[in-house]
């Protein structure tokens, strides 16, 4: 049978020291826990650009003639597959990406509290704005609103 090694000496790294050798245990300190800039600007260009193609195509209006279900089906048959570019909403779906994108992303760096009550201010005034004024850029608003709520917050 084999026999067990043990281990002799452990290598403890002190400020200041050498770099440490491979294998070597890091203190908890050496860790950045959080986003980076590079990362926060990456979620926020990222769901700049989802938001902008999810309003970018967008169904055409249903004329307000068409009463009956079997009309309405004809209508929506004729304008399958036909391209609807609504660049208003699309810019609108941008900057709404682009806010929800880098608070979220900006929220990783708090602490555990702090993190989850932006969540749930930002997420409060989005849904606000959402459903009181209808439209992306309300929504953006109350998240951007809500997110600047929760900003004083201690950072727990």
């Amino acid at each position: 049978m084999g026999r067990k090694k043990s281990r002799t000496s452990v290598e403890v790294k002190t400020p200041g020291s050498a770099p440490g050798k491979k294998g070597a245990n890091a203190q908890a300190g050496d860790k950045k826990v959080g986003a980076s800039p590079k990362i926060i600007l990456s979620m926020g260009l990222g769901g700049a650009f989802l938001g902008f193609l999810s309003g970018l195509n967008q169904w055409p209006q249903l004329p307000a003639e068409l009463t009956s279900m079997e009309a309405s089906a004809a209508w929506l048959g004729a304008v399958l597959g036909v391209q609807h570019l609504d660049w208003n909403s699309a810019a609108q779906g941008g900057f709404l990406g682009l806010a929800v994108g880098l608070g979220f992303a900006s929220s990783f760096n708090f602490g555990l509290r702090k993190m989850m009550m932006t969540w749930l201010l930002a997420g409060g005034g989005l849904l606000a704005g959402a459903l009181t004024i209808k439209t992306a850029t309300a929504a953006a608003g109350g998240w951007i609103l809500g997110w600047m709520l929760a900003t004083p917050l201690r950072n727990d």
